[in-house]
């Protein structure tokens, strides 16, 4: 635990000498056309499947706040009838007019400025997976994956989304017939993967649609990241949001907290980090890249390692 303490002063540390140097302008943010507060710019990446409606809305509505949130990726893990309220929570959280919203379809469109729609008929997991069966002898990951990204970019092109520009959108909800977890954050990463390129961000957050952000989380992940180049990614803490409505969910918040704790002082202690939480993890993206279909092809003792989603009764 002490050892661990040490750690997180030093990714203090980290973030107050980073800061030093951008006073003194010695990070050389003008030559790459960059602000400060641009280099901690990320892209917020979202997966979600039939999450309970105002929960959902919560959870978005707190990347309204969330500082350095320079694109907000949302991707929906179905395209069935039960999957059309999380996009109309989408849409009204977005300002979308709701007098468009009777008939619902999932085609490709534009409805306001600065958000859009957009649906793959075709999960790029699967994409990927067709590929990587039929790949020679020298094709590599990263060809794989080179050519995912030329298909969502495709996807994006065709449904006339502007990235750049006077009528660039800003928030962008992706979905896709129904496969797991795994197979929506793989959508996720890819598009996140383009969108990156395109915009020139470097860092990504991943969370979920039932998980909250606070304004400055972003902002401080961020920040220690970028504050070493050696970092490819971090992961915060959790709390319960509902922790003080009785004084069972304020225990269950204590023992989860101390447990989260304990569990990450073993690996903090040496500045490390063993697991990527998926509700509250930020990468580099080019720590993503090289990694992403090995990740997904995963296997412990011959059993693919996938997590379904289930939905809130």
């Amino acid at each position: 635990i002490i050892l661990a303490e040490y750690c997180r002063w030093r990714n203090s540390q980290r973030r107050r000498y980073a800061a030093q140097q951008e006073e003194n302008g010695s990070l050389g943010l003008a030559e790459k056309g960059k602000s400060s507060e641009q280099r901690l710019d990320c892209v917020a990446a979202v997966v979600g499947y039939r999450e309970e409606p105002t929960l959902w809305k919560r959870a978005l509505e707190s990347y309204s706040q969330a500082q350095n949130c320079r694109f907000l990726l949302i991707c929906i893990d179905g395209d069935a009838e039960e999957d059309r309220e999380m996009v109309e929570v989408f849409q009204d959280v977005s300002g979308y007019p709701l007098s468009v919203l009777h008939v619902f379809t999932f085609i490709d469109q534009v409805y306001a400025e600065t958000s859009a729609l957009m649906h793959l008929d075709i999960p790029l997991a699967e994409i990927a997976m067709q590929m990587d069966r039929a790949r020679s002898s020298k094709t590599t990951d990263a060809d794989i994956i080179a050519q995912c990204c030329s298909v969502a970019r495709g996807a994006l092109e065709k449904s006339g989304i502007n990235l750049t520009g006077e009528k660039a959108i800003s928030r962008l909800c992706v979905s896709q017939p129904h496969m797991h977890k795994k197979g929506v954050m793989f959508t996720s990463f890819i598009i996140s993967l383009v969108l990156s390129d395109i915009l020139d961000i470097e860092f990504l957050w991943t969370s979920d649609s039932d998980s909250i952000v606070m304004p400055n989380t972003l902002t401080r992940t961020m920040a220690t990241c970028a504050a070493d180049p050696g970092i490819g990614g971090a992961s915060t803490a959790l709390t319960i949001h509902n922790k003080d409505e009785t004084a069972i969910t304020q225990l269950g918040n204590a023992v989860y907290l101390n447990e989260l704790y304990l569990a990450r002082s073993f690996t903090g202690a040496a500045a490390a980090n063993d697991c990527q939480s998926g509700p509250s993890a930020a990468f580099r993206f080019s720590a993503v890249s090289g990694e992403l279909l090995a990740w997904y092809k995963q296997s412990v003792l011959g059993h693919w390692m996938v997590r379904l989603f289930c939905a809130t009764v």
